[in-house]
């Protein structure tokens, strides 16, 4: 690597297998594709020398010193991989020099990389850092991507440290005002109104010898052709595909014709492809200098230099025929503005009209006719949408409206004679109202029921007395002397039974909730002895003597219970004694009173404390000795940290 030349023709050798490099040199030229086609950026670099250093937080890092473009190829998948230099020349890892700047203060050494050689180059970056005995510079090479993408960024930033406010594009993000924009700002002609750019209003503001549009542009277009060339600033934004490259590539020709240099950026490759695309098909290519990405290189720069200044450029002044334009265009828009002119009475024009027709043309007909449609004004239109509206959002009741009982009260306007009707109508209501009131107040005293007092109750009653009235008669021997008594007794165990169950209930609740279980004791007994020719089933499950303890009702099973009940009390009471000795919570649940059991357990397997321990003395000794423990702890941690440190 030496200069020259930098390097020779032939085979370059690896520390890796041949399977290995050739995946290696795959992935390497894939991603510079992508780099390249995405953002146009050359990210391929040769490391030349690397050096090993370490950063303020201690760790030990590896970073290129002197980087040299290159290209990887190869002409097909089956041939062997071809590394050149690309067109730009050797440079120093600038990245590399401005962390060293601003973390450590070393400033890297100029070096003269169109005359000095490489090796020549490190050997002055092992001088600027001899005073760093743990950094070193090797003759390493390395062939990898490095993507600066952002240091012209990072250069600028650095470059408004000291005057941030400076440069006008910043004060005016910043709030700041500078004399010479706010002058500008107010010098500017006024964009139109959508007002004023409605029916043909566009060409009223820009003739036709100001149009240079080289492609179909509408009036939003055309608009903003106008605004840029007037020094506005401006944001062009739509979705994709509604011509905003075809808007950049009309103000791009506007401001050729009118002697303007334009800048034209994007982060994006694809973005100046499409608008340089267009141009070139406008034969305006040749008036554009592509300098983004490795487009930018000293040899295309100079080929398109040549390409610009080679090219005839031969312009054949014809005549053009601008008042026979003007004269079509007049006829026009003289169409269009009769169109967009104010037609009375409705006080709309027709092209709205003709929108408006154009939402509703596909819809059934509706049998809504409007009289003296050619007397429609505004107010009349807005109170025939608003009534159009209800009868949209109320379909149902105004589809049901003949068979509606409420139909008698539409008229068609207020007057006093239907005010006293609806009057002498309310009163009659009121009156019937009172009679149904009066009428059902004896039959609720009779049935013994609440008085109604609305409609709904008065049906409620209605009902009732219904049922009743249907209802069988009280049979005759009911009434015979002594009967009475006889179903007297009867209710009377009919109302101690359902108490004794009332509190059965109350005293079953607690264990089977409530309300408990709807289970017939008696059915299931006699289902359970039906059951005997398949009892060989439950015989396997519950054993043979399933039936004596299930059907028989000794008080084995109440012993058991109450044997059960017992030992539980014993095992809390147990759980809560343990638990207050032990310092901790009363058990509530058996899984407590098992856990407490094992940390018992585990205390009473440990081995007995001795009983000199339990001295005064001997207490204070081991305390002692605890805290010579722990403070020789402490200064072996404080040790380690500075160990680790170092």
């Amino acid at each position: 690597v030496e200069d020259p030349p930098l390097f020779v023709p032939g085979d370059l050798s690896s520390d890796c297998t041949p399977v290995e490099l050739q995946r290696r040199l795959r992935n390497l030229m894939r991603r510079t594709n992508e780099f390249r086609e995405e953002q146009g950026l050359s990210v391929l670099y040769l490391a030349l020398g690397l050096l090993e250093w370490v950063d303020t937080d201690g760790r030990v890092l590896t970073s290129p010193l002197l980087l040299l473009p290159c290209e990887l190829e190869r002409a097909s998948p089956r041939s062997p991989f071809t590394l050149r230099c690309a067109d730009d020349d050797l440079a120093a890892n600038a990245t590399l020099a401005a962390k060293l700047r601003n973390d450590f203060g070393i400033e890297l050494p100029e070096l003269g990389l169109d005359t000095a050689t490489p090796s020549e180059c490190l050997d002055a970056y092992r001088d600027a850092f001899k005073q760093r005995r743990d950094w070193t510079v090797s003759n390493d090479l390395h062939l990898s991507i490095f993507a600066y993408s952002k240091l012209a960024m990072w250069r600028d930033l650095e470059e408004l440290k000291e005057d941030p406010t400076g440069h006008g594009m910043v004060a005016m993000l910043a709030g700041v005002e500078l004399p010479e924009f706010t002058q500008n700002k107010d010098t500017l002609p006024k964009l139109p109104t959508e007002k004023e750019l409605e029916g043909a209003g566009l060409d009223d503001v820009l003739g036709v010898r100001e149009q240079f549009a080289v492609l179909p542009a509408d009036y939003s277009q055309m608009l903003a052709v106008k605004a840029a060339m007037d020094g506005h600033d401006l944001v062009i934004y739509g979705p994709p595909g509604t011509g905003k490259s075809q808007t950049i590539a009309n103000i791009v020709a506007t401001g050729l014709a009118r002697g303007k240099s334009i800048l034209f950026v994007s982060e994006k490759n694809a973005a100046l492809d499409v608008v340089k695309d267009r141009l070139e098909e406008s034969n305006l290519g040749v008036f554009c200098l592509d300098l983004h990405g490795d487009r930018g290189g000293k040899a295309n720069f100079y080929r398109q230099l040549r390409q610009a200044v080679d090219d005839p450029r031969v312009v054949r002044r014809a005549g053009f025929a601008y008042e026979e334009l003007e004269q079509t265009r007049g006829k026009l828009n003289d169409y269009v503005r009769a169109l967009h002119a104010i037609r009375q009475p409705l006080g709309m024009n027709a092209f709205d009209v003709q929108g408006k027709l154009s939402w509703v043309r596909e819809s059934p007909h509706v049998p809504f006719p409007i009289d003296n449609l050619e007397s429609l004004d505004r107010q009349r239109l807005t109170a025939v949408l608003e009534a159009a509206n209800r009868i949209r959002i109320r379909e149902k009741e105004f589809r049901e409206h003949s068979t509606s009982i409420w139909r008698i009260l539409k008229t068609s306007s207020p007057t006093f004679e239907l005010a006293d009707r609806v009057r002498a109508d309310m009163r009659a209501l009121v009156d019937a109202f009172e009679d149904v009131r009066r009428d059902a107040a004896p039959v609720a005293a009779r049935l013994g029921l609440i008085e109604p007092r609305t409609l709904g109750e008065v049906d409620l009653q209605l009902r009732i007395t219904r049922h009743l009235a249907t209802g069988p008669g009280v049979p005759a021997e009911w009434l015979a002397s002594g009967e009475t008594e006889r179903l007297e007794d009867v209710v009377d165990g009919e109302q101690k039974a359902q108490s004794e169950r009332r509190e059965l209930l109350a005293e079953v609740a607690p264990y089977f909730g409530d309300p408990p279980m709807d289970i017939d004791f008696a059915g299931s007994s006699v289902d359970l002895q039906k059951m005997m020719g398949q009892r060989q089933y439950p015989d396997q499950l519950l054993s043979p003597d399933w039936t004596q303890r299930i059907l028989n009702s000794d008080r084995s099973v109440s012993a058991s219970l109450e044997e059960i009940e017992g030992a539980v009390s014993r095992l809390m009471s147990a759980g809560t004694d343990t638990a207050e000795f032990m310092s901790l919570m009363e058990p509530v649940s058996w899984a407590d009173v098992e856990w407490l059991k094992g940390r018992a357990e585990r205390m009473a397997a440990l081995a007995p404390i001795p009983a000199h321990w339990l001295s005064g003395v001997q207490r204070e000794a081991a305390t002692g000795h605890i805290l010579a423990a722990q403070s020789v702890v402490g200064r072996i941690k404080a040790a380690e940290e500075k160990v680790f440190s170092r």
